[in-house]
């Protein structure tokens, strides 16, 4: 993979301006990169160096998600978004390093290289999973686990969906499956019985879930990296 620095050419490129006046290698390897199957390459560099305009070139598109350090992910809608979370970031963690790649799954085009971000996002992960393990010791699950499934589901038919979106979508797919009262379509049905060959317990969140499948609104098979 052909990597391209962001800081490491800003630096450079002053550099050699100063030094060669009639040609600018670092500038000719910018219009290259920007110009020429830029979209093909992994890029790393500063936050601070990181425009809005500069990911929608590389995106092809307005709307991409950035990382949370609570294992959550922020769609960004336009250039207040970016500025928003990027400052928030600085913020907290100072002028760090982002891996950007755009032949990755959406929820990991962007990702934060600071050893504390990670450390963050690690620590809650694992107190997530320990509250899980406690719960479904006490035999308090209630549904968390279907509800996790759902979640997962929905993100994987719409990556584009805000926090919001998956909400409103969550409630409409528990509402689907507690008002089934009739058969499943072939496809349908065998969504489900895949679903808890695999361990799932049956609920409305899975019913819910086939109906969408039977509608055509979701596919119910496993999305591919």
């Amino acid at each position: 993979m052909d990597n391209f620095d962001v800081y490491k050419w800003k630096q450079n490129s002053k550099q050699s301006s100063k030094n060669n006046s009639e040609f600018d290698v670092y500038e000719w390897n910018k219009n290259r990169y920007l110009n020429e199957g830029f979209n093909d390459r992994e890029v790393k560099g500063r936050l601070s160096d990181i425009k809005y305009d500069f990911l929608t070139s590389y995106f092809n598109g307005e709307t991409f998600h950035t990382p949370n350090s609570d294992d959550s992910s922020r769609q960004i809608n336009g250039e207040g978004d970016w500025v928003d979370w990027k400052q928030d970031t600085l913020d907290r963690y100072g002028n760090v390093d982002l891996r950007l790649d755009n032949t990755a799954v959406w929820y990991d085009q962007i990702k934060v290289l600071d050893n504390k971000f990670q450390s963050d996002k690690e620590g809650y992960t694992k107190g997530k999973a320990a509250f899980l393990d406690k719960e479904r010791k006490m035999g308090r699950t209630s549904g968390l686990d279907e509800v996790k499934n759902t979640i997962k589901f929905i993100k994987e038919n719409n990556p584009e969906f805000t926090t919001e979106e998956i909400a409103a979508e969550l409630k409409e797919i528990k509402e689907l499956g507690s008002q089934l009262n009739e058969k499943l379509c072939k496809k349908g049905e065998a969504y489900r019985k895949r679903r808890m060959a695999a361990g799932e317990k049956s609920s409305a969140y899975l019913s819910g879930r086939a109906v969408k499948v039977c509608k055509g609104q979701m596919s119910g098979k496993k999305k591919k990296k």
